[in-house]
């Protein structure tokens, strides 16, 4: 237990009038908040007597009453603040009484007590306020938040596989690079470097050059055979018309010789 030495907190009287005014006893004041009932006594007594709680036991008697009614301070609060709705929208009683029974009938088919329900609606109404949203549109604002979420989550999930890929493409390049630096260093021990490369430029200078005039050979080759295959190409189509003009003269001789045949054998008769 804490021992309250000297002045007591601010904080803890206010915490302690708020339980008193909630209707809890002195001993089970003291139990929770871990002080003597009498550092419990002298708050309340304190409290009397400034006018901010000058109607402090009646507002507890109030409290007690709704608590023996099963109703708590919220639940009236939010009575009061329904009926200030009410009125500042024209509602009355009629209007509200459909609403009243379908909660009776909703915490019937489902078994949820009344607090639950008023506790749900409080609830909405404050997301109604802090979102600034109608309470209709709450559900639907929760579906796209967790659409929202899930995209987030998938673009997150796609950002891990592209790191995870690549700081695999970097593992392998760093792996490439260090054979590379390996092989070179390889090759340092067993011939001068510049020497290496400067043979290999004149190399590469001697091979670009071979490879030069083999491209102009090719070329010059090419044009060559293509201009021999325009050539057969032609020869071939003059071949095919002789032989047609030599069948054609063939079948011509062919039938004067038949003509020339049936004349004699014609004139023999005669």
């Amino acid at each position: 237990m804490l021992k309250m030495g000297g002045r007591i907190p601010r904080n803890l009287k206010e915490k302690v009038i708020r339980q008193w005014l909630d209707g809890l006893t002195r001993e089970r004041i003291a139990n929770e908040d871990d002080i003597g009932t009498g550092t419990v006594t002298s708050i309340i007594q304190e409290a009397r007597k400034e006018e901010e709680y000058n109607d402090i036991d009646l507002l507890r008697e109030g409290a007690v009453r709704l608590k023996e009614e099963g109703t708590g301070l919220p639940s009236l609060a939010f009575a009061i603040r329904l009926k200030r709705i009410m009125e500042d929208n024209d509602i009355n009683e009629d209007q509200i009484e459909p609403i009243i029974q379908d909660f009776a009938t909703y915490s019937l088919r489902y078994q949820i007590p009344y607090d639950t329900i008023i506790k749900i609606g409080r609830e909405a109404l404050y997301l109604e306020q802090k979102f600034g949203l109608p309470i209709e549109k709450i559900p639907e604002y929760i579906i796209q938040g967790k659409r929202t979420i899930d995209r987030l989550e998938d673009q997150r999930l796609e950002i891990l596989r592209q790191t995870q890929h690549a700081r695999e493409d970097r593992d392998a390049v760093r792996q490439k690079c260090d054979a590379f630096v390996a092989e070179l260093e390889k090759y340092g021990k067993e011939i001068p470097s510049v020497q290496r490369i400067k043979e290999l430029e004149n190399e590469l200078a001697e091979t670009k050059e071979t490879n030069k005039q083999y491209e102009i050979s090719n070329r010059v080759l090419t044009k060559e055979l293509n201009d021999a295959r325009l050539e057969a190409t032609r020869l071939e189509g003059e071949v095919i018309e002789a032989d047609a003009r030599l069948k054609d003269k063939a079948w011509r001789l062919s039938t004067c010789q038949n003509e020339l045949s049936k004349r004699q054998i014609n004139h023999e008769r005669i």
